[in-house]
């Protein structure tokens, strides 16, 4: 949850910590930046919210992008090369 309104928020796995309170105020101020058109990019790996909320994602691998598109285009790449891998590395971002 942030004290400020920033023209560019970069937020790191926000739901991944935190009590339930937290993390519902953290989801709700979420949705309102999201509603403002605020850029907001996002690490994570909750692949449900980056479908719900986002409208591209870049596919991290090893620190460079592997993809970018439209975010369902993306996310069922992912899933297919994670199925595929034993052990897969990958981080998504998303906007």
């Amino acid at each position: 949850v942030t004290c400020c309104e920033p023209e560019i928020l970069l937020i790191d796995e926000f739901l991944s910590t935190g009590d339930l309170q937290f993390r519902e105020k953290a989801m709700t101020t979420m949705i309102d930046m999201l509603r403002q058109s605020r850029i907001v990019m996002i690490a994570s790996h909750d692949l449900a919210f980056l479908r719900q909320f986002c409208s591209r994602v870049l596919w991290l691998e090893k620190g460079r992008i592997k993809e970018d598109g439209p975010a369902e285009c993306i996310i069922e790449r992912y899933i297919d090369a994670a199925q595929g891998a034993k052990s897969p590395r990958h981080q998504l971002a998303a906007s």
